[in-house]
C-alpha cells in the first residue's frame, strides 16, 4: 500500500468562507444594483433569474442554448400574460423584455415563494453554529477549472471533471475517509451506475479531518482508471460500513450476472429489461459483509432486492482465448444510502433517475414511465431483504419548478418524515426553490410542497445528530447550510453561508455536489469542492476541503 501526502499540504490554509449577504428582508424584490451576469445573488428575484446571463462560452453549442433560453423565456412571458401582468402587450424585446422577465419574477416571488427565506435573512431557530477551519483535503492538477467544458483540458486531464462528488467517512477506527470521484462528468458516488472510465481517489485523515495523506492500492497506482468492481476490497475503502443501533457494521459488493443471451429458460420480460425475479435465486443473491462490535473481520451472507424489479440488460464480450463470447449482463442492484428510521429499520430513497425501478414503474413495451416516483426501499431485516413499500411523489410547482430528486429523512424526534426536493430552474435543470413536503405515515402519504429556500441545484445531503438537531446543505447558486432543532423538519434557520451565490454559471466557485458525516453527538464534517482555493503558490486550483461544524441548541430554548 502507499500512503501519499499531497505537497505542502499543512500549509495550504484558506479563509473562512462566510460573507453574508447585506439586504434587508424588505428588500427581497427588488432587483441587485449591479445587474452584471457575475453580481451577487443579493434578492429571491436574483435567484430565480440567476441562469439568465449565462455566457455562451459555458455552453458546447451558444446557438442552441441561446434558442432554448428564449424559448423559456418565452414561456415565461406567457406564463405572465395569463397571470394579468401589465405591459406585456405586444414583441417584447431587448431591455424591455429584461424588466418584463424581472416583473414576472417579482410576481411569482410575491404570489407564490412567501415562504421561502434568503440565506441572510434566515430565522434563528435556536441553533448555535460554531464553524471551524476549512481544511484542504487535495489539490486537483492546475489547468482551467472554472470552465464546464474545458475542465484542465489544455493540462492532458481530461479526466478530471467540473464535478467531484466529495464523500466523507468515519471509519470504526475514528479514522475519517474522503472519497473524491474522478472521470468527467459522471454520477455521483453512492448512485446505482457509474457510465464510461472513473476511478475514486481515497484520502484518509488521523486527526480529525486536519491533516490528509492520500491512500492507494499498488494496483491503484499502476491504473487510476480502475474497474468499478475492484475497489471493493483495497483499504481503508474495503472499511466503509454503515452502522446499525447495536453497532453492528454491515456493507454490501456490487456483483453482476451473465447469462447466455439465447437461454430459453429466460425470458426479457420487455425488450432488454429482465425482471430480477425471474432470475434464478442464487443469480439473485447480492454479497452482504457484517461484522459486530469488536470483530475485526467481516462474515460474508447475501441479501435479496424486491424481486418486482425490471433491470436493464447489456451485451457485453468475454474474452476465451482467440475468440469472444457474446452475453447479457446485468448488474444487480447495491443498497446505498442507507438510513436508520426510529423504528429500527432500514430506509433507501435512491434517486429516481439512476435507480433499479419496480416493475409497476414500466410499460409493457418494457419503457419507464417518464415522471417515474421517487420509489422508497425498506428492510426490517438488518438490510438481509428489500421491499418497496412507498414514494416520494414527483409534481410540478407553479407551472415552472419540476420536482427532480427527493431527499428523504426519517429520522425525526416526531417520528415523521420529511422529503427536501431538488427542482429545476425556470431556465434551467435544477436551481429551482427547495420543496419541503411532510409525511406522518412513514412515505405512504405526503403533505403539499412548500418553497422554503431560494436554491436547489446541488446535492441536498444532511443529517440529525444524536442531539435532535438535523442539517442540509442547499444551494447552487451558492453553497449553504440549514438547520432544523424543532424534531419535526418545520423551522429551518440559522443559515451557514459556504459561498455566496453569483448570476452566471461560470461565476460560481463550487458545485455543491458535497457530504456530510457526524463526528460526534454534537458536530459534522462537510466536504465540497471550491475552484478557486489557493494553491501552496497562491494560483487558484480546483480543491476538496472538509470543514467541521459545531451545532448545539441555545440555551433557555
Amino acid at each position: 500500500m502507499l500512503l501519499v501526502g499531497p505537497l505542502l499540504s499543512r500549509a495550504c490554509r484558506i479563509p473562512l468562507f462566510l460573507l453574508g449577504l447585506t439586504i434587508a428582508l424588505q428588500g427581497r424584490m427588488t432587483l441587485a444594483v449591479d445587474d452584471s451576469p457575475l453580481a451577487p445573488c443579493r434578492t429571491l428575484v436574483d435567484f430565480l433569474s440567476s441562469r439568465l446571463n449565462v455566457s455562451s462560452a459555458t455552453t458546447i453549442d451558444p446557438v442552441s442554448a441561446q434558442t432554448h433560453l428564449s424559448r423559456m423565456e418565452d414561456q415565461v412571458l406567457a406564463w405572465g400574460r395569463s397571470q394579468g401582468i401589465p405591459n406585456l402587450e405586444g414583441v417584447i424585446d431587448g431591455d424591455r423584455r429584461r424588466a418584463a422577465l424581472t416583473s414576472i419574477h417579482e410576481t411569482m416571488a410575491r404570489k407564490y415563494m412567501s415562504t421561502v427565506e434568503l440565506p441572510d435573512t434566515a430565522p434563528d431557530v435556536g441553533v448555535q453554529v460554531t464553524p471551524g477551519e476549512p481544511h484542504v483535503v487535495m489539490f486537483a492538477p492546475p489547468g482551467k477549472v472554472n470552465d464546464r467544458i474545458e475542465s484542465v483540458a489544455k493540462f492532458g486531464y481530461e479526466r478530471w471533471g467540473h464535478h467531484m462528488f466529495p464523500s466523507i467517512y468515519r471509519l470504526r477506527d475514528g479514522r475519517l475517509l474522503t472519497r473524491v470521484y474522478v472521470g468527467g462528468e459522471g454520477p455521483s458516488p453512492g448512485r446505482f451506475r457509474f457510465d464510461g472510465p472513473h476511478s475514486f481517489l481515497d484520502y484518509v485523515s488521523q486527526d480529525g479531518g486536519q491533516h490528509w495523506l492520500h491512500f492507494a492500492s499498488l494496483h491503484q497506482a499502476e491504473n487510476m482508471v480502475s474497474n468499478t468492481f475492484a475497489w471493493f476490497d483495497e483499504r481503508p475503502s474495503s472499511d466503509i460500513a454503515f452502522q446499525l443501533a447495536d453497532g453492528e457494521e454491515i456493507r454490501y459488493r456490487r456483483r453482476y450476472v451473465d447469462f447466455d443471451r439465447n437461454d430459453p429458460h429466460l425470458q426479457p420480460y420487455s425488450g432488454n429489461y429482465y425482471r430480477l425475479g425471474d432470475l434464478p435465486r442464487e443469480q439473485q443473491a447480492i454479497p452482504l459483509y457484517s461484522r459486530k462490535p469488536g470483530e475485526e473481520h467481516w462474515t460474508e451472507s447475501t441479501s435479496f432486492w424486491d424481486p418486482d424489479t425490471l433491470l436493464l440488460s447489456q451485451i457485453v464480450g468475454i474474452k476465451e482465448g482467440e475468440r469472444t463470447r457474446l452475453v447479457r449482463r446485468i448488474v444487480l442492484p447495491i443498497p446505498s444510502g442507507l438510513m436508520l428510521a426510529e423504528d429500527g429499520s432500514l430506509v433507501i430513497a435512491p434517486d429516481a433517475s439512476e435507480s433499479p425501478r419496480p416493475q409497476s414503474d414500466h410499460r409493457p413495451d418494457g419503457t419507464l414511465n417518464s415522471d417515474t416516483e421517487n420509489y422508497l426501499v425498506r428492510s426490517f431485516d438488518r438490510g438481509r431483504t428489500w421491499r418497496y413499500f412507498g414514494a416520494a411523489p414527483r409534481f410540478t410547482y407553479q407551472t415552472f419548478f419540476k420536482s427532480e430528486r427527493a431527499h428523504v429523512e426519517p429520522r425525526l424526534a416526531d417520528g415523521a418524515w420529511i422529503a427536501l426536493y431538488r427542482t429545476t430552474g425556470i431556465y434551467s435543470s435544477g436551481g429551482g426553490p427547495v420543496l419541503l413536503l411532510r409525511s406522518t405515515d412513514q412515505g405512504k402519504t405526503w403533505s403539499e410542497p412548500v418553497p422554503i429556500r431560494p436554491c436547489s441545484g446541488g446535492l441536498l445531503e444532511g443529517l440529525v445528530l444524536e442531539n435532535g438537531i438535523a442539517v442540509r446543505a442547499y444551494g447552487r447558486p451558492g453553497a449553504f447550510l440549514m438547520f432544523c432543532a424543532d424534531g419535526k423538519g418545520e423551522r429551518w434557520g440559522n443559515d451557514i453561508t459556504i459561498d455566496q451565490p453569483t448570476r452566471g454559471m461560470e461565476g460560481e466557485n463550487t458545485d455543491n455536489n458535497g457530504h456530510l458525516v457526524a463526528t460526534g453527538p454534537d458536530r459534522f464534517m462537510y466536504t465540497y469542492s471550491r475552484y478557486d482555493t489557493p494553491d501552496p503558490w497562491g494560483e487558484p486550483r480546483l480543491a476538496v476541503l472538509a470543514q467541521e461544524f459545531v451545532v448545539t441548541k441555545k440555551t433557555g430554548r
